[in-house]
């Protein structure tokens, strides 16, 4: 039985206004979440200080988690920044937020992460993560690419270029990356928690059965 993962309906009950608050950006400028989950992601983290060391990235406002791990290097490199939309953090607690206020993410592709964008209508840039058991992170993203909720680039040296072609067309296209948010909210699946647990009270209701006529 395909359910879909349970996420917290209150991600998506978030005021505009109180997200832009939060993280002190503005608006009517594009915003980009950049994370690679809880831990970050180096290759990401690396790919985006060259774009940023290159300028191509100072007409947007970016929302970046580097992870833990990443922060200090990242957080004193870019302290007296030229871009005032630049937000670093090591992680962010109010993920909700995040995803309001953001235009696309640049992020990787594991199953939660999808579900939140899904139910949150955000489109991405997906970068799977390349030794992910079986490749279920690229089989993830193909599935939400086939959708048209997101581009894919792949995570190899070099991939900065690649990477920025693809930010600013979607900064270039909003009409785009609408119509990539209606996409990939068809991946989410509604009612998750209840499927779930209809579907263990019928498995204990089938146990109790079979125990009933065993004794």
């Amino acid at each position: 039985m395909v359910v879909g993962n349970p996420v917290r309906i209150s991600i998506t009950d978030v005021d505009i206004n109180d997200a832009r608050s939060f993280f002190g950006l503005k608006p009517g400028k594009n915003t980009i979440l950049i994370f690679g989950g809880s831990q970050g992601s180096l290759s990401i983290n690396n790919a985006i200080d060259k774009l940023l060391q290159s300028g191509k990235l100072n007409n947007m406002q970016i929302i970046w988690q580097t992870g833990i791990p990443h922060f200090d290097v990242f957080a004193t490199k870019y302290k007296n920044y030229r871009n005032d939309g630049l937000r670093i953090m090591p992680f962010i607690d109010r993920m909700d937020f995040a995803y309001r206020i953001s235009d696309f993410a640049v992020c990787r592709a594991g199953a939660m992460t999808l579900t939140e964008l899904s139910i949150t209508g955000l489109p991405a840039i997906l970068i799977p993560y390349p030794h992910a058991a079986a490749q279920h992170q690229l089989k993830n993203a193909q599935m939400i690419a086939r959708l048209g909720g997101a581009l894919i680039v792949e995570d190899k040296p070099g991939m900065e270029d690649v990477l920025d072609s693809a930010i600013q067309n979607l900064c270039d296209e909003p009409d785009r990356v609408k119509k990539m948010s209606e996409n990939i909210r068809g991946f989410y699946q509604q009612d998750t928690l209840p499927k779930i647990a209809a579907e263990l009270q019928t498995l204990l209701a089938k146990s109790a059965t079979l125990n009933e006529r065993q004794n």
